[in-house]
């Protein structure tokens, strides 16, 4: 079989990453996603539509897929209270990166070491 070690797959490819959101979006879209948990039946779907758009099926099981898509929902919850938690933090969909300020961002730094 040609999938790596459980330590490789753990480095996922942006491409990768970006095919999962893109089927984790699309099936928010088709059931209203209202913030609560993906049920068995939807968890095949997901699975099978990721394994289908990359052809990765032998490189990344079904845990993988859902330990990805945990990682990924905890990465959100972490963006969305950075941006919450004070003004002058921004958005770049060019770079695909947070934009600040770097005097708040040094104020942000320095508040999270003491957390």
């Amino acid at each position: 079989m040609n999938r790596p070690r459980s330590s490789n797959v753990e480095k996922w490819s942006e491409e990768d990453i970006s095919a999962l959101i893109e089927v984790l979006h699309d099936d928010a879209r088709k059931y209203a996603f209202n913030g609560s948990t993906i049920s068995g039946p939807r968890w095949r779907v997901i699975i099978d539509e990721f394994w289908t758009k990359t052809g990765k099926q032998h490189y990344y099981d079904e845990n993988h897929i859902k330990t990805k898509c945990r990682a990924l929902k905890k990465d959100l919850k972490n963006f969305k209270d950075l941006l919450q938690s004070c003004s002058g933090y921004g958005w770049d969909p060019e770079t695909n990166t947070i934009t600040c300020p770097s005097d708040i961002w040094r104020q942000h730094v320095a508040v999270s070491l003491f957390d």
